[in-house]
């Protein structure tokens, strides 16, 4: 018996023909799926005489498959880039936006008092002595503000919680500087002309000590709070391990000594050229000139040296403290040797650059042997796993070139 004549269930009132209003309803089919392919299985079925043709089935619209789509890589990259730098936790924020007020309103004041000193004209050698040694002082305030916004975007982005302690006691140290250096500027207020405002040069010191004082009352009111955030995030990163944690924490002690290197030596090295290297025949001037940028390239090698764990760095990076040492312990003798001669009117400033300068010094040289101790220990695989680990998951793989959001190349989403 024919298959047709067998299963067909033909209406009684059926006349040889189907007429238009009856429908035939197939499942729907996607545009990437051939209908005459589809319509082929079972074909001794479909190709039965009386039954409907492909070309008489009701013509329905093809149906678009579409991609998943998914916001460009970059703006991943830039979403994590700003939340690594601003993150939502609100301590870190108020820290962040308190030492970007207290930088942008002492640099303001510190520029007012600045050009006002810069328009005293003086015939007496005293006078431009003491002129000369304030610019610089005014200089070297500023880079410090300066120096300070970028270790704070520095500890943010690295959740060093030992430099953000770092940085608070720097303030405490910057305060007690700006208060000894409003003393010598309201000195000279006799002479001083006007400036950008026309506030007086004492009220305009005491607001710039005032901003140094909140700042710092802020960093100890929010500090408890930053170094439970930091705490936890470098949990996250590292784990429970308490020997990497404590390898971390000697790491992150050493980065701080480094940036405190380099801002110490940069300015003893400033003042040095400033007050009493004024002879350009000197030989001594263009050394010092030549040392500056390379105790900085010095630094930075020392912080590549830590970071993977290259002992010929390292070793590198310690003779170069020695050799620093010895000269910075030259300098203070000096200086103490010729308080009474060239260095009376720069004795006090200098000594405590050149000081501040061989101990901190002194310590990272001791630092730096108690992390080269550390290679070797896991903390250099544990970082780079970690950093791969948050690259990863950043990244998109295209495995189709018609599908790129799937990793199944079959695989598709149909509206």
């Amino acid at each position: 018996m024919d298959y047709q004549h067998a299963h067909s269930h033909t209406p009684a009132s059926y006349d040889g023909h189907y007429h238009q209003e009856q429908e035939i309803y197939l499942p729907p089919q996607s545009a990437y799926m051939s209908r005459s392919t589809s319509l082929q299985s079972g074909s001794s079925m479909l190709k039965a005489p009386g039954l409907a043709s492909d070309e008489s089935l009701p013509k329905q619209l093809p149906l678009k498959a579409t991609r998943v789509q998914e916001k460009p890589l970059e703006t991943k990259q830039e979403r994590n880039w700003l939340t690594r730098l601003f993150p939502k936790s609100w301590p870190i924020r108020l820290f962040l936006l308190t030492v970007f007020i207290e930088t942008v309103v002492d640099l303001a004041i510190q520029g007012d008092i600045y050009a006002r000193i810069s328009s005293i004209s003086s015939n007496d050698n005293n006078e431009a002595k003491t002129i000369r040694k304030m610019t610089v002082y005014l200089g070297l305030f500023a880079f410090a503000h300066v120096f300070q916004l970028a270790i704070a975007i520095e500890a943010v982005w690295q959740k060093n919680t030992l430099q953000f302690l770092f940085l608070t006691l720097f303030n405490f140290l910057f305060f007690v500087y700006s208060l000894i250096e409003s003393a010598e500027v309201r000195g000279l207020q006799s002479y001083l002309q006007p400036g950008i405002t026309n506030i007086s040069v004492g009220t305009l010191t005491i607001i710039s000590n005032v901003v140094l004082a909140l700042s710092e009352i802020a960093f100890i009111a929010i500090g408890w709070q930053i170094w439970k955030e930091f705490g936890w995030k470098v949990y996250k990163f590292l784990g429970a391990d308490r020997q990497i944690k404590r390898i971390f924490a000697h790491y992150q002690i050493y980065l701080s000594l480094l940036r405190f290197d380099m801002f110490f030596c940069i300015g003893f090295s400033a003042q040095l050229i400033a007050f009493l290297l004024t002879n350009t025949q000197d030989a001594e001037y263009y050394l010092t000139i030549a040392a500056l940028p390379l105790g900085v390239i010095l630094l930075i090698g020392g912080h590549f040296a830590a970071r993977y764990e290259n002992k010929w760095l390292m070793f590198s990076f310690m003779l170069g403290c020695i050799c620093a040492t010895v000269y910075f312990a030259y300098k203070l003798f000096r200086i103490y040797e010729g308080k009474d001669g060239e260095y009376f009117d720069f004795f006090k400033s200098m000594t405590t650059f050149a000081a501040l300068s061989l101990f901190f010094l002194i310590v990272t040289f001791v630092w730096g042997c108690i992390v080269m101790h550390n290679f070797g220990r896991g903390l250099k695989e544990q970082m780079a796993k970690k950093l791969s680990g948050h690259r990863r998951r950043g990244t998109s793989t295209t495995l189709d070139k018609h599908f790129p959001m799937t990793s199944n190349p079959n695989r598709m989403s149909i509206e």
